[in-house]
């Protein structure tokens, strides 16, 4: 297993985060240096309990747009490895350090709701469609159907095929297929 140590000296004390990240084949885990708050438990995490304990810090992220709701990041971390096929995260406190397990492995398959079933089907039946094609046939705006097309790009679902990220006669198709 190899380690990273990361951090960054020039900040000042109250704005540096001091991590480690571990990975093999199978895991990859996030130790992150963090006093523990009587008020949070690791059983209130996947609740969505959250304190905020320095406003100020609080304020700047958000204004950086490091988070967009405080409490949602572990819900929304859960659902993406469900969403995923993966074993959700593992925390542990380990000292005064935050352990977060992250799983490669796959040990389900990958949940899809009902749109993007119906842009995986239309797939399935032909040889390649364009954003278009595909908006059409599940009714929603090309825009919509542009942000579902590249979700499920990423999640390697779908492959991409034109010749840039831009050009405007790119073709979807199924991986795999």
């Amino acid at each position: 297993m190899e380690g990273t140590e990361l951090g960054s000296p020039r900040l000042p004390s109250c704005f540096r985060v001091l991590f480690r990240v571990a990975r093999d084949d199978r895991a990859g885990s996030l130790d992150i240096l963090s006093v523990r708050t009587t008020h949070v438990t690791l059983e209130d995490l996947p609740l969505g309990i959250s304190k905020l304990r320095n406003r100020v810090i609080g304020r700047v992220f958000q204004e950086l747009r490091l988070v967009e709701q405080w409490g949602s990041g572990v819900q929304r971390m859960l659902a993406a490895c469900r969403d995923a096929g993966l074993r959700p995260p593992v925390w542990e406190e380990v000292g005064h350090r935050l352990r977060v397990t992250m799983w490669t492995e796959r040990v389900g398959e990958i949940v899809t709701d009902e749109i993007d079933t119906a842009i995986l089907d239309a797939l399935d039946t032909a040889d390649g469609l364009g954003t278009r094609a595909v908006a059409d046939v599940i009714g929603l705006s090309t825009r919509a159907t542009r942000n579902r097309l590249g979700r499920l790009v990423e999640r390697g679902l779908v492959v991409e095929v034109g010749t840039g990220p831009r050009d405007p006669k790119r073709e979807y198709h199924r991986a795999g297929s």
